[in-house]
């Protein structure tokens, strides 16, 4: 019997062997890696805990992802899943912000246009988790203000504790142009509301209320860097709720006259304040402050300068982040550079100077920071969305560890997000059409998987689209076999777990006004634990067999295969295969061919 079959199989190369021959010759299919496109934007936004690390790229494949790494242990960071948005289109900027918390991801669309050009938008994605996906993030809700408009730019930054959040919209313009305002949100048990609108006590035009927001229990602080008051540029406002509504508290300036703007990045933690206040004046000489909360009273507690005698660095306090008695401050000149501080003895000292090893000018270093809670060990994500490492200006991030002090121990980049995807696992080839799956590919979370169509056009191979199941998930495989006949594809996703753990999953797709869309998900009818129904495929006009090699029906991995058809506009499953001779352990089923009304199976371990 396996002699038989491998001639077969021998003979259906030979049949495509031109196609193959073609595509060696210089026709290398392109793979389908925007993520690690050029000017992706990888490393715009960042959030870190010590369990997870959220990575914004709102400018992949033009309408923005958010890539999130679980950390495996040691800080080795590595992908896990990449969150986009339901209805996301070319121009949101998905991703521009992103907020990580215990519960929740949190991210900010400001080129969204729901309620007009730039009006902007912010996704919740929420975890959940269980034994057969392991984490995953779902969309959850959309948010936008109710008065929200065009150029708003609301998402531009946002920040989420607990059940509230709060989103800047520095475009907006009720008080005046571009004056301002953040939005207040908070979940009732059912949905996300919005249940308040802060705007400056002195707002008035350009102030760009909103630029950054940062939201600690009761207390929200927001950057308004254009704020003119005078000998200096920029403000940062407190707001309290006191239980009925939000009230300012204090406007805090700059002391330092210029053009500072006070405001551009901040955070907070505890009974503390880091401001950023990177100037836009290249003769002077950026800075980042520490406001300290004392009986009542916000003082200044330290201003942070660039390391150095004399030295003029507008772009100090670009990025700033705060954990306890550690802070840290960014500047993108040069190649770019990170300040990490400690409080020792009630004062703020220059702890280390961060720079990433392979740094080149103007790769933006420093772009975005954040620092993750000290347990074990603290760990530092620093972005430079300008690398080019991959390709030009496609963005890394660098993930530094602190024992007794902070070492480089690793770089996250667009490429690993694709690299390990395993295209061309599968292919078939139908004209000149061509099938490819990635089935580790984690559009919908590791391993979830995803196949490709490529046409033959002008004598080079496209990509025409990505196929993605619509229930996909972790861990499916969807990709691992493809079967492509005319207008019609066939993919197996054999650890889908939808009927019983890894039963597998077959899903057809077809071509519709020039979509290709999916129209059915095929299951077995007994579904079986570890069947890997899908495991192998073949479509031959409409019908379609299926391999399942672990099906325990004739027993412990004996086998089977299903045949389903085209019925009335719908795939019914017509008959379900079983060898005479099957025993326990053959994998019958583990490939599968299909011309019209002939099948062809193999049984790898059968020894009859």
């Amino acid at each position: 019997m396996y002699s038989n079959a491998k001639s077969t199989v021998h003979n259906y190369t030979n049949a495509v062997q031109n196609h193959l021959v073609v595509l060696d010759r210089g026709k290398q299919l392109p793979t389908p890696y925007s993520l690690s496109a050029e000017n992706s934007a990888f490393g715009h936004s960042l959030s870190v805990d010590l369990f997870f690390g959220a990575i914004g790229a709102p400018n992949a494949d033009g309408k923005g992802a958010v890539l999130v790494n679980a950390n495996g242990g040691f800080g080795d960071f590595s992908p896990l899943i990449t969150l986009k948005a339901e209805d996301r289109t070319t121009g949101d900027q998905f991703g521009h912000s992103v907020t990580l918390t215990a519960d929740y991801i949190l991210v900010g669309a400001p080129g969204d246009d729901d309620k007009g050009s730039d009006s902007g938008s912010v996704y919740v994605f929420e975890e959940e988790y269980n034994q057969v996906h392991g984490h995953d993030w779902q969309q959850q809700a959309k948010l936008t203000g109710l008065d929200g408009q065009e150029n708003d730019f609301f998402g531009f930054a946002s920040s989420m504790d607990g059940q509230r959040i709060v989103v800047g919209a520095y475009g907006h313009d009720s008080i005046a142009d571009n004056a301002g305002a953040v939005y207040v949100f908070e979940f009732n048990g059912i949905e996300w509301q919005q249940t308040a609108k802060l705007t400056a006590n002195d707002g008035q035009a350009s102030d760009q209320f909103g630029w950054s927001v940062s939201l600690l229990e009761n207390r929200v602080v927001v950057g308004a860097p254009g704020k003119n008051n005078g000998p200096s540029t920029g403000a940062v406002y407190v707001f309290d709720y006191n239980g009925v509504q939000w009230l300012q508290s204090i406007k805090l300036i700059s002391q330092n006259n210029g053009d500072n703007r006070l405001g551009r990045s901040l955070s907070q933690n505890g009974n503390r304040i880091i401001v950023g206040a990177a100037s836009d004046n290249p003769s002077l000489s950026g800075e980042a402050i520490i406001y300290q909360y004392d009986n009542g009273l916000w003082l200044e507690e330290a201003v942070l300068e660039p390391n150095g005698a004399n030295t003029i660095d507008p772009h100090f306090g670009w990025s700033v982040d705060l954990k306890g008695s550690t802070a840290v401050v960014s500047s993108i000149s040069e190649s770019g550079s990170v300040s990490v501080y400690k409080l020792v003895n009630g004062f703020w000292e220059l702890f280390q100077e961060l720079g990433e090893v392979n740094a080149q000018v103007d790769d933006q270093f420093g772009y975005a920071v954040s620092i993750s809670d000290e347990l074990i060990a603290q760990y530092i994500f620093t972005s430079n969305p300008l690398d080019d490492e991959v390709i030009d200006d496609s963005g890394s991030v660098t993930v530094f560890e602190n024992y007794s002090g902070y070492a480089q121990i690793g770089e996250i980049n667009a490429h690993q997000w694709t690299k390990n995807d395993e295209f061309g696992t599968s292919v078939s080839i139908s004209g000149n059409r061509a099938l490819v799956g990635a089935p580790n590919d984690n559009d919908f979370g590791f391993d979830s998987g995803s196949a490709n169509i490529y046409e033959f056009v002008n004598g080079q191979w496209q990509l025409i689209t990505k196929l993605l199941p619509e229930d996909g998930s972790v861990n499916d495989r969807f990709g691992y076999s493809v079967s492509l006949s005319g207008d019609r594809a066939l993919i197996g996703a054999y650890t889908d777990s939808q009927e019983e753990i890894k039963s597998g999953a077959a899903y057809v797709f077809e071509l519709e006004n020039g979509d290709w869309v999916q129209v059915s998900k095929l299951k077995a009818a007994d579904p079986r634990f570890s069947a890997y129904f899908g495991r192998s495929v073949s479509l031959s006009g409409s019908r379609a067999l299926i391999g399942a090699f672990r099906d325990g029906e004739a027993g412990a991995n004996a086998g089977a295969a299903y045949v389903f058809e085209l019925i009335n506009g719908q795939w019914e499953e017509t008959e379900k295969l079983i060898a005479s001779t099957t025993n326990i352990g053959d994998y019958f089923g583990g490939s599968v061919s299909l011309d019209d009304d002939q099948a062809l199976i193999g049984a790898r371990f059968d020894e009859t």
